[in-house]
C-alpha cells in the first residue's frame, strides 16, 4: 500500500489540488456554496495537503486566531479515500506542527456527524450544536 504523506502546501500544484479536493467534498458532495468555502481566508492560512502515493487525497487549513490559538478548518478527504486513516494523519500533522510553533490551543467547528472522529483525536465539544452552511456543527477544542 502507498504511504500517506502530509505536508504544508508548497507550490501552485499543491494549491490547485487543495482547491479541487474542497470543490469535490464541500461543493459537489455537500452542496456548500463556493463563496462560503472559499471565504477569503486561504491566503492568510497554512494549507495542509495529504498524498497517498502521488495522489492528492486530503486537505485542511490552519488559521491563526492569536499567538496561542489556531483554528483547523476545511478538513476534507476525497470520497474514495475515506476510512484509510488519512484524516487522522492530517490531524496528527496539524497538532505536531502547531506544537512546534508554540501554539497552546486548537479549535475547530466540526460537522456534527464527524465529532466522534475529533473526540478520538483528543478534542472536546464546547457549547451546543449550531448551523453553518445549512449543516449542524459543534465547536471543539483541544489543548496542545
Amino acid at each position: 500500500m502507498d504511504t500517506i504523506k502530509v505536508n504544508i502546501a508548497k507550490n501552485p500544484t499543491d494549491i490547485s489540488s487543495i482547491k479541487e479536493i474542497r470543490r469535490q467534498v464541500f461543493q459537489i458532495e455537500q452542496g456548500i456554496d463556493p463563496i462560503l468555502d472559499f471565504d477569503g481566508n486561504d491566503e492568510d492560512s497554512d494549507q495542509i495537503i495529504a498524498y497517498l502515493g502521488k495522489e492528492a487525497v486530503g486537505t485542511a487549513r490552519i488559521r491563526y486566531l492569536s499567538e496561542s490559538l489556531a483554528k483547523m478548518e476545511r478538513l476534507a478527504i476525497l470520497k474514495d479515500y475515506r476510512k484509510m486513516g488519512i484524516g487522522r494523519k492530517i490531524v496528527e500533522y496539524v497538532i505536531d506542527y502547531l506544537r512546534k510553533k508554540g501554539i497552546e490551543n486548537i479549535t475547530l467547528d466540526s460537522q456534527e456527524h464527524a465529532k466522534h472522529f475529533y473526540e478520538k483525536n483528543g478534542f472536546k465539544q464546547v457549547g451546543e450544536v449550531f448551523e453553518e452552511a445549512g449543516i449542524p456543527h459543534v465547536k471543539m477544542e483541544r489543548k496542545l
